[in-house]
């Protein structure tokens, strides 16, 4: 879960997506699968 502000979850988002990657993982199919959730404000 990531929970802030909406500036600092764009950025959050592009360092996971960064992460992710190399992993064959996508920001997209955690939410779908319910393992990526956000609570921005």
């Amino acid at each position: 879960m990531v929970c802030g502000a909406c500036g600092m979850a764009a950025d959050v988002r592009a360092a996971l997506e960064d992460i992710l990657a190399p992993a064959g993982l996508t920001l997209a199919v955690l939410k779908a699968e319910g393992r990526y959730v956000e609570d921005v404000y």
